[in-house]
């Protein structure tokens, strides 16, 4: 299916949302965005338009102010859809390793698993399924992870309201050759 050009405009955005906070917080997480890609065609197989590929640094130690920058990044593409285009779309979600599947995945690991959230207590061990199936049967476990999303989104939005005219660019420039590498996103941003 060939994408609309709103539909290809946003996951350019999207994606370059991505590699802009990502950039921005690499010192942080420990994760360098290292490629962008856009498809203007969705193939069944492969509904996404788009990815940003992060590497992750061997041996970094991994904080909750890195976890929580990794969050933040994958946030950022709902934030600069929010941001630039007024509204996300559904691209974050509806399916496993979708960003918020991830987003969540991650929370569930520091609040229930990793003691780096609001309690030193043990849930559950860091296994995505026995994770997500705890996230579904504790309330107060869901309302710890949504706040820390919303922080975590909110950071994102702020990030790239301060630097939405790197975004912008970033976004022209994967809309005009729908891929850009590791040095390309250091030079635009």
């Amino acid at each position: 299916t060939r994408l609309s050009e709103d539909a290809f405009r946003r996951a350019c955005v999207h994606e370059s949302g991505h590699a802009l906070v990502g950039q921005l917080l690499r010192v942080v997480s420990g994760n360098i965005p290292v490629a962008v890609r856009v498809r203007r065609e969705s193939l069944a197989q492969h509904n996404d338009p788009g990815e940003t590929e992060f590497y992750r640094v061997p041996g970094f130690d991994r904080t909750k102010a890195a976890y929580l920058a990794e969050i933040t990044a994958l946030l950022a593409g709902l934030a600069a859809e929010d941001v630039i285009l007024g509204g996300h779309a559904e691209g974050s979600g509806g399916a496993e390793r979708s960003d918020l599947h991830l987003a969540t995945v991650i929370a569930a690991r520091l609040e229930g698993s990793l003691g780096l959230g609001g309690s030193l207590v043990y849930l559950v061990s860091s296994d995505d399924a026995k994770l997500m199936k705890q996230v579904r049967q504790d309330s107060h476990l869901r309302r710890q992870i949504h706040a820390m999303l919303k922080a975590c989104a909110h950071r994102a939005r702020t990030l790239i309201s301060q630097n939405h005219e790197k975004l912008e660019l970033l976004a022209s420039k994967l809309a005009q050759q729908s891929h850009l590498t590791s040095a390309d996103i250091a030079t635009l941003v």
